[in-house]
């Protein structure tokens, strides 16, 4: 159990927990965490959060994590949906340079990304 004095050691704390869970929900036995999307989140009530302010520069940082927010919350919106397929066998149809579709599309299956692997921290277990 963590014990904190201070209202911002108190937040962080709950940060770390938070992100903790978030990553916490992995495939069995890989020892791989990642985040699951299939969960919801709370709606923030950001009014309530932004009345507890009392300075100026934490009225000035509780904007830019609005911000920040708000930003990743689009992205996500954005790119929620896996991109549509390219459609190699019209471009082959469409292209009449012989052999250069088919370079394409090799490459392209040839390209793997690395899996994303989330590790949580240690204060939060």
């Amino acid at each position: 159990s963590l014990a904190c004095t201070s209202t911002a050691g108190k937040m962080n704390v709950t940060v770390r927990r938070t992100a903790a869970r978030a990553f916490s929900t992995g495939t069995k036995g890989t020892g791989a965490v990642g985040v699951d999307r299939t969960r919801q989140s709370r709606p923030i009530d950001w009014s309530a959060l932004s009345s507890k302010l009392t300075s100026d520069g934490a009225r000035s940082e509780f904007a830019r994590l609005r911000a920040t927010y708000g930003e990743i919350q689009g992205l996500a919106n954005t790119y929620a949906e896996p991109p549509s397929p390219i459609d190699f066998a019209g471009y082959k149809a469409k292209i009449a340079a012989p052999g250069l579709v088919e370079k394409f599309e090799a490459a392209y299956n040839g390209v793997s990304y690395p899996k994303a692997v989330a590790r949580e921290l240690p204060e939060g277990r």
